[in-house]
């Protein structure tokens, strides 16, 4: 028995002695574990930083130029955009030259809006009409409708809410365009003053919201924005 007390009484005291012989040998390798992490933290951090950096720089925005000039003046394959309300109406302002021009374009324009029930389920979002007309007297053009508001006239939506819709119905037709470029040739894209005729939403506050959408891969990268005066 006081054998084994005794055996006891060591294996305490070595406890006892791990613990505290030599506190500033423990301080020491405490320092230097905390070191390690705060080093290993900070070397880890920096390249973070700079993804993030690189990240912000290789962001693209779209680009608009603005001239004076026919719009419909364009080459066979262009895409000429304007926007729609949801009831597949082109009755006045520029869509009304868009019915003139296009005709059978419209008819598929008619088509898509009554797929929907809900008219307003159309809106932030995008059709691309390939070119649908036969005469030969005629440019073949795409024709892109961004649906800004669900009614025109006295009903049309709030510029605040035409403005909300904007950006996303671009978003959405510069997908198109850029899946449609995989089969298809497309030579330029142009543009009418959006939103400034019938919807009345200054052309300023529109081009801000368009010069703020960041491009994905295969997007066009610039469109050529139209007026006559």
């Amino acid at each position: 028995m006081p054998r084994r007390a005794k055996r006891k009484a060591v294996v305490e005291g070595d406890e006892g002695d791990s613990k505290s012989s030599n506190p500033a040998k423990v301080t020491r390798l405490d320092d230097i574990s905390s070191a390690k992490d705060e080093s290993s933290t900070a070397t880890t951090s920096v390249p973070n930083e700079q993804q993030s950096s690189n990240d912000s720089k290789s962001l693209k925005k779209l680009t608009i130029t603005e001239e004076v000039g026919d719009i419909f003046d364009a080459p066979d394959n262009a895409v000429i955009i304007h926007a729609c309300n949801c009831l597949g109406h082109w009755g006045a302002g520029i869509a009304a030259a868009f019915r003139e021009r296009y005709p059978k374009a419209l008819k598929f324009h008619e088509a898509h809006c009554n797929k929907f029930s809900n008219k307003r389920d159309l809106l932030g979002t995008a059709q691309l009409i390939f070119p649908a007309e036969s005469d030969s007297t005629r440019r073949r053009h795409f024709v892109g409708c961004l649906f800004t508001s669900c009614f025109y006239g006295r009903k049309k939506d709030s510029p605040a809410v035409i403005l909300e819709n904007t950006g996303p119905a671009m978003v959405d037709l510069l997908r198109q365009i850029a899946e449609a470029k995989k089969s298809a040739k497309i030579s330029e894209v142009r543009m009418c003053q959006i939103n400034s005729g019938m919807f009345k939403v200054p052309w300023a506050k529109t081009k801000a919201v368009l010069e703020d959408i960041i491009l994905e891969d295969g997007m066009p990268e610039k469109i050529r924005v139209f007026s006559l005066k």
